[in-house]
């Protein structure tokens, strides 16, 4: 380790302490950190982060909650669904929510993280509810795009988002925002209205999303990716068509879907026509479509729903029993404008034209400890998808085998398959191992390992590559009051030279991790995490000297809960010589953002969150950061970047529930 990281690693132990206060248990707080810290940098709504708070809000009724709901909560494994949805059928229902320690594979841990998700009703469940969020995001230092003038507008940025129920049956949603340098509020505008129409008939009218299979075919803009959460991320549990109040501003369809339930049998149609950002080249055509959601400058608002694509489809699904399911799924897509792609070379099996179709057929079932899983599917291109899955689930073993492989001209936009590029469905093959193992009472050992390949070039890699992605940690728990975890990752691929030339390399990315969480307390949580990574680059042409980079990141906090009064603020030291050796830290946030930030160069980190119930139905949340780095004398560069060493944000939040 170089002398300054080590000055670095003892002045950080006499730092001043961090105050944490989550809204999940501890256990909880672990499994959320361990699903959504492999989320993309700074997603700013998680649809992901918001189907855990909700399920937290508004548990399952054990006694009532069908398979696909049962599903959707983390650390219940396929043999504890079956074996909850078995136990009603014999005794009819759970007397109380400990009854569940009764089952077979259900341990006192995993006990304790699935406890918030679920209750045993003792009344009707309320009518009606409102939630309410307003948010306001602003930076101290404004980027340079607003001193030249390329920027008009205010820079804060704004979300508001309502959903109410009227009953069980009716319920609905809008959501508006305005990102920093837009001029109106309602730039994004998006909304829903669910309606059960009787017993086995849905309507969704507005904003919504498609969730089926695993993804393949339909899929909304948010999967859990690979994680230390090692096997319950790589099998897809769908919830149908939703409605949609995120903030991807080209994920969401825009029309109707109905949903009816005749026995075994579910059916799903659904129609959209739904605008899209593109890049337009000239009055019948665009050359691709635009991701960022940003309508700031003349350019950025000429892409503003400059492409319109009408979709219709449907699906249906079979469940057999409790343990066999099978479903089919088709749409096609028609675009008002012709998508012309230029780049022959690098996009070459990319999608080109005006139409589109996809179809597939999925699977799901189970047979005594083994419940397996599938999807294949084909789009016009001709191009095949496929997906075949298996978990065995033992009281002290859990284990995933995934096999995928997405030819390089499948050519499907809404799709989202489990694998190494996120929503990236094509160009990949893998096979993934994924394990957890608890030997004993208090230990687990939790580990993947990820075999991939890419069998045509992508943008940034000129040739076919081939890789592979370790991750391995193992905990203990020291009674009651303190974890010790380790976890050591490699992964290896091959990249392009420090100058995007032709002199491949080959990259072994290596990092370790220490973190020890003692509670002090009922109210006080101790933790402390060191991280360091190695990075080789190896060029693969023999042309240049082999090169190394390394990086270390340091924290500590203390977790304090106490009544209605909640404090967060964390101190971190980081030191990495580039951004290729940049290291990665998954931080709380106001309610319903995920934070994952990037750190690089040499500096530090620190952010103070504070969460308020003024009322039982009113939450106020306010967080402020700053970000030094000694290295540099500037942060970013364009537009967005900032004249100096120094980055401030603050974000204040409103929620309100009835």
């Amino acid at each position: 380790m170089k002398p300054h990281r080590i000055k670095t690693a003892l002045g950080l132990g006499g730092c001043c302490v961090a105050l944490l206060l989550a809204r999940f248990c501890p256990a909880q707080e672990r499994l959320l950190e361990d699903l959504l810290e492999a989320q993309s940098e700074l997603a700013e709504q998680s649809e992901l982060y918001e189907t855990l708070e909700a399920l937290r809000r508004h548990p399952l009724d054990v006694n009532r909650a069908t398979l696909q709901q049962l599903q959707q909560i983390p650390g219940l494994t396929p043999g504890l669904r079956r074996a909850i949805l078995e136990y009603r059928e014999k005794h009819g229902r759970f007397d109380s929510i400990s009854a569940l320690r009764q089952l077979e594979g259900m341990t006192p841990e995993r006990f304790e993280l699935v406890r918030p998700f679920l209750v045993v009703a003792t009344r009707a469940a309320r009518k009606a509810r409102v939630d309410y969020r307003g948010r306001l995001l602003d930076r101290l230092e404004k980027p340079r795009g607003y001193a030249t003038g390329l920027y008009h507008h205010a820079p804060q940025k704004v979300y508001q988002r309502l959903r109410f129920a009227i009953s069980p049956g009716i319920e609905g949603g809008l959501t508006l925002e305005k990102d920093s340098g837009e001029q109106r509020l309602d730039d994004l505008r998006l909304f829903y209205l669910s309606v059960r129409v009787h017993r086995g008939l849905q309507l969704l009218v507005g904003n919504y999303q498609l969730e089926f299979g695993q993804g393949l075919v339909l899929w909304g803009p948010y999967s859990y990716r690979k994680s230390v959460e090692t096997v319950f991320p790589t099998r897809k549990n769908g919830r149908s068509a939703t409605g949609y109040t995120g903030v991807d501003e080209n994920a969401a369809f825009f029309g109707m879907a109905a949903t009816a339930q005749a026995g075994p049998l579910q059916t799903v149609l659904f129609g959209s026509r739904a605008a899209l950002d593109a890049t337009p080249l000239r009055a019948d055509a665009v050359t691709a479509l635009a991701t960022s959601g940003l309508h700031r400058t003349a350019s950025e608002k000429s892409k503003k729903d400059a492409l319109t694509e009408s979709v219709f489809g449907a699906r249906i699904k079979y469940i057999l029993s409790t343990k066999f399911a099978v479903g089919a799924t088709f749409y096609r897509s028609r675009f008002d404008k012709t998508v012309v792609n230029p780049d022959s070379v690098r996009k070459r099996f990319d999608f080109r034209g005006r139409t589109n179709w996809v179809a597939g057929v999925d699977w799901k079932g189970s047979a005594g400890y083994v419940a397996f899983f599938g999807e294949i599917a084909r789009s016009q291109s001709g191009g095949m998808a496929w997906l075949l899955g298996a978990h065995v689930d033992l009281s002290s073993v859990q284990l995933a085998l995934v096999h995928r492989n997405y030819e390089r001209d499948f050519q499907n936009r809404h799709a989202f398959g489990f694998g190494e590029r996120s929503r990236a469905t094509q160009n990949e093959r893998g096979f993934y191992l994924g394990l957890t193992y608890r030997p004993v009472r208090g230990t687990r050992l939790r580990l993947y390992y990820d075999l991939f390949s890419r069998p045509w070039r992508t943008f940034f890699e000129p040739l076919p590559t081939d890789g592979r992605d370790f991750l391995a940690q193992l905990e203990h728990d020291f009674g009651s009051r303190l974890t010790l975890a380790v976890r050591l990752a490699e992964k290896k691929n091959l990249d392009l030279g420090p100058n995007n030339d032709r002199a491949f390399e080959q990259r072994i990315r290596r990092r370790g991790r220490l973190q020890v969480d003692y509670r002090l307390n009922k109210n006080l949580d101790w933790q402390s995490r060191m991280e360091y990574q190695r990075v080789d680059f190896e060029p693969v042409s023999g042309l240049g000297p082999n090169r190394t980079e390394t990086g270390l990141l340091l924290y500590q906090q203390l977790k304090f809960r106490s009544g209605r009064g909640q404090i967060v603020a964390r101190l971190t030291f980081f030191d990495t010589d580039s951004f290729d050796s940049r290291l990665f830290q998954y931080e709380p946030d106001l309610p319903g953002m995920v934070t994952n930030r990037a750190l690089f160069g040499r500096g530090s980190r620190w952010f103070v969150l504070v969460r308020w119930r003024a009322l039982p139905p009113l939450e106020i949340s306010a967080r402020y950061s700053e970000t030094f780095r000694d290295d540099v004398t500037s942060i970013g560069s364009g537009a967005d970047g900032i004249a100096t060493n120094l980055d401030r944000r603050f974000g204040v939040q409103l929620e309100v529930r009835l």
